[in-house]
């Protein structure tokens, strides 16, 4: 989630950056392309917030995003393969 943040804050920057160029086709793009990132990204952000919460509310705070119903396994702390 940080390393969204420092993205999202970053692009902002660069918008800003870009707004005090002179007006030209390649700022025009520059901005519709960074504001398509920050859209994506707290898209992203959404998200992961989402399954927090969800992980949250289970009973061993854990989800499989692959296999619903598959839980963690409880490892020994010998680091032994299974």
């Amino acid at each position: 989630m940080t390393q969204i943040e420092d993205s999202v804050a970053r692009y902002l920057h660069q918008l800003d950056s870009a707004d005090r160029q002179e007006p030209s086709l390649a700022r025009t793009t520059k901005t519709t392309r960074l504001t398509e990132k920050i859209v994506k990204l707290k898209e992203e952000m959404h998200r992961i917030l989402a399954l927090e919460v969800r992980m949250l509310t289970t009973p061993d705070q854990q989800i499989s995003l692959t296999d619903p119903d598959a839980p963690s396994m409880a490892t020994s702390d010998r680091g032994s393969m299974l």
